[in-house]
């Protein structure tokens, strides 16, 4: 049956008339509006309509029947072009199947009706893209629309999509997580640019595989129904756009990065295979790709350094959340976001003056506790069923009640800092606030420092640098003193990329040319909207003209009053034994102060030491101190420790142990009195915790410590190393 719909193009002619001159054209354009553009309605799944007298173009996106877009074209010769998609029992934008048809005219004053006849077999026409875009058992249907947005396209060869996936690499994963095309409305004459059709959401992982239904005409000559592909930072297209890629073989639209582009069309005879450069730049290849250091999530083996995510998802508390952002910071998440947060089943049990415990299900779920615990002096009962509560029957001390929960298989117990565990618990019906079924997955880019500066210098720096000439490491080093300046299409602004002299020196424990000088420095500034943001990576050549994966790494930003800082030192060498990492960050607001030390070290194929020291002063109180330790050793068990000092009378300066990552004090006058905690986790292979202790010590000055710890608790040495105060002096 043939296919047929009929499109009328009534273009109306608007005249103006001057005072003395009778019919005198003052404008010189024709217009008409895009609400008379069809007879009937428009394809429930859009239509997109090109225009061109052979010096400017129009494009009409319409997605409805209520569209109205008004057109001003210049009279002459235009040739048009239309696809219209059509409901399949797929009602979703550029989904369905096509009708296309092709029309010209020669446009002057008066008014004018053109037919263009829309069929299924017009879009087997070369005018709508090559026969390679089309589907070997439909040659009038195009292929299905297969995303593989990539950081950058070197190494590729563009022969194996099934391998060359670019989302499955932390070293080639664009920027974006999820995806939109959009149908713009364009026209050259006016400079009318405004979105028209927009697709639905495509998530991109291995699950979906960048897959989509969408039917598009790829390469379609002279540049006809270009596209736009909105990117989003996290998955389901949720918050606002990050950044938005021009995809045409012709001249752009105005205001949005032209993307560079490959598509596998070969490999499959039903779906093209669309490679994009995601990486805000749109340039597909990079002088700077091999500044990636090894995968930091690696360890050296097959799987993330912290592999049990159920593990650590199933301590749920706020000082181990502390110690796995730590983690993160430097590895990135075990599912690839630092959105994987996840909540559990838990009850807040106090004696109503600060004493407190938290107890909570090491199993997710949504219905609370899911089960019973009836506690009693010396016992405990487990009911396996659906209730919610905590039935502590007698009165309990905290020792005993965490005591006792913390021998069951599926629940923990943690004091609440500061609590007497000598403190007695009434006996009552406590019961569980709802939990999380599971983790929210991986929803977002992953924020972690060494992936951040991988995709910032590999990805969009490199991008302009190599798109400017300069394709390897030794050829930027020829630049210093040069400047790139790239505008911010979506916040507005400019960046300015420069090249300059080093400054720094290579940390003296790095293995290659430590205390010697770095050779390059890479700047970047941005000034947006009243926001500014300093960044620079110094780096070292290889021999054959590559960039080494080591460097420093700094940056400051302050907006809305606050001020962040943050400072890295890293190495990585091919294996995980050569890793070393130093995270230094700052972070200011409202009279608020928080500082952190990182200090990460491979030691062996899966196996690194991790330490982490937090400062934290809030203005009103006693600043507060925290130290972490994750050991993680080849056979995959994950030990963590985490440790808080509050200093009580602020008779003296607490610092921390570079070496170490111990407390140290440096007493002023009298007695250093602090209030210490300590707690013990085995991660791997599975949640326990194994140790807890709590201790108020007492620092008398001149004399030596003197830790007032009962018997099983850790001593404590303090050794001064670096100050974490005044550690920050790089930026301004």
């Amino acid at each position: 049956m043939k296919l047929m719909n009929i499109i009328l193009l009534s273009l109306l002619l608007s005249l103006f008339v001057a005072c003395s001159k009778e019919a005198e054209k003052i404008s010189g354009k024709i217009t008409f509006s895009a609400s008379s553009l069809v007879a009937g309605s428009i394809p429930v799944n859009g239509l997109v309509l090109n225009g061109t007298n052979g010096t400017n173009k129009i494009q009409l996106a319409l997605s409805n029947a209520n569209d109205d877009v008004v057109v001003e074209l210049e009279p002459g010769l235009w040739n048009f072009k239309v696809i219209a998609w059509n409901n399949n029992g797929n009602i979703s934008p550029l989904h369905g199947y096509t009708t296309c048809g092709i029309s010209s005219a020669n446009l002057d004053y008066g008014d004018f009706t053109i037919s263009i006849d829309l069929n299924k077999t017009n879009c087997g026409a070369a005018t709508f893209g090559p026969s390679s875009m089309k589907r070997s058992d439909d040659p009038t249907t195009f292929k299905e629309f297969v995303l593989r947005p990539c950081l950058y396209f070197n190494g590729l060869s563009f022969t194996n999509p099934l391998t060359e996936t670019c989302y499955d690499s932390w070293k080639q994963a664009g920027f974006g997580k999820s995806f939109r095309v959009v149908f713009y409305n364009v026209n050259t004459i006016t400079g009318l640019r405004s979105p028209g059709i927009t697709s639905k959401c495509v998530n991109i992982d291995a699950a979906s595989d960048g897959q989509t239904s969408m039917a598009l005409p790829l390469n379609a000559p002279n540049g006809s129904f270009p596209f736009v592909i909105n990117t989003y930072e996290k998955k389901n297209c949720s918050d606002d756009v990050d950044q938005s890629y021009f995809v045409s073989t012709g001249a752009g639209i105005s205001q949005v990065t032209k993307v560079d582009f490959n598509i596998n069309d070969t490999y499959d005879s039903l779906k093209s295979y669309f490679y994009f450069a995601d990486n805000f730049v749109g340039h597909g290849y990079s002088a700077l790709v091999d500044i990636q250091p090894e995968d930091p999530t690696k360890c050296g083996g097959s799987t993330h350094c912290l592999d049990n995510e159920t593990g650590l998802a199933n301590i749920n508390h706020n000082r181990f959340e502390t110690i796995k952002d730590q983690a993160f910071t430097v590895l990135g998440s075990p599912s690839g976001s630092r959105d994987n947060i996840s909540t559990h089943s838990a009850v807040k049990v106090d004696d109503g003056g600060g004493n407190a415990i938290i107890v909570y299900k090491i199993a997710q779920g949504s219905s609370g506790g899911g089960g019973n615990l009836t506690l009693s002096v010396g016992a405990l009962t487990l009911n396996e069923d659906s209730t919610t509560n905590l039935d502590i029957q007698s009165n309990l001390d905290i020792a005993t009640l965490v005591g006792n929960i913390n021998t069951s298989a599926n629940y923990r117990a943690i004091v609440v800092e500061g609590s007497n565990e000598a403190a007695t618990i009434p006996a009552g019906v406590y019961t569980f606030s709802p939990g999380q079924d599971s983790s929210t997955g991986n929803n977002g880019r992953d924020d972690s420092i060494l992936k951040n500066i991988a995709q910032i210098y590999g990805g969009a720096v490199g991008a302009v640098l190599y798109h400017n000439g300069l394709t390897t490491c030794t050829s930027v080093l020829s630049a210093i003193g040069n400047t790139y300046t790239i505008n911010d299409p979506l916040e507005g602004g400019t960046i300015d990329i420069s090249i300059a002299a080093a400054t720094q020196n290579v940390p003296t424990q790095f293995s290659a040319g430590g205390g010697s000088a770095y050779e390059g420095r890479i700047e970047i500034n941005e000034s947006s909207s009243g926001e500014t943001e300093t960044q620079f990576l110094e780096f070292n050549c290889t021999t054959t003209g590559e960039i080494n994966k080591m460097g420093f790494f700094a940056r400051s930003d302050s907006r809305d009053g606050r001020i962040n800082k943050e400072e890295v030192y890293y190495e990585s060498g091919s294996t995980w034994t050569n890793t070393k990492v130093e995270v230094h960050s700052y972070h200011s607001e409202n009279g608020k102060v928080h500082r952190n030390v990182i200090s990460m070290k491979g030691f062996a194929v899966d196996s690194f030491h991790l330490w982490a020291a937090n400062y934290y002063d809030d203005g009103t109180s006693t600043p507060r101190y925290e130290r972490v330790f994750i050991d993680r050793t080849a056979a995959g068990n994950v030990e963590i420790k985490a440790a808080g000092l509050v200093d009580l009378d602020s008779s003296g300066v607490v610092d921390f142990s570079q070496a170490s990552g111990l407390f140290e004090v440096t007493p002023v006058s009298g007695t250093e009195e602090l209030f210490f905690t300590e707690r013990k986790f085995t991660i791997s292979p599975l949640s326990e915790v194994t140790a807890f202790s709590k201790t108020a010590v007492e620092y008398p000055y001149a004399s030596g410590f003197n830790p007032n710890v009962s018997s099983g608790d850790e001593t404590l040495s303090y050794d001064f190393v670096t100050n974490i105060e005044t550690k920050f002096s790089v930026l301004p």
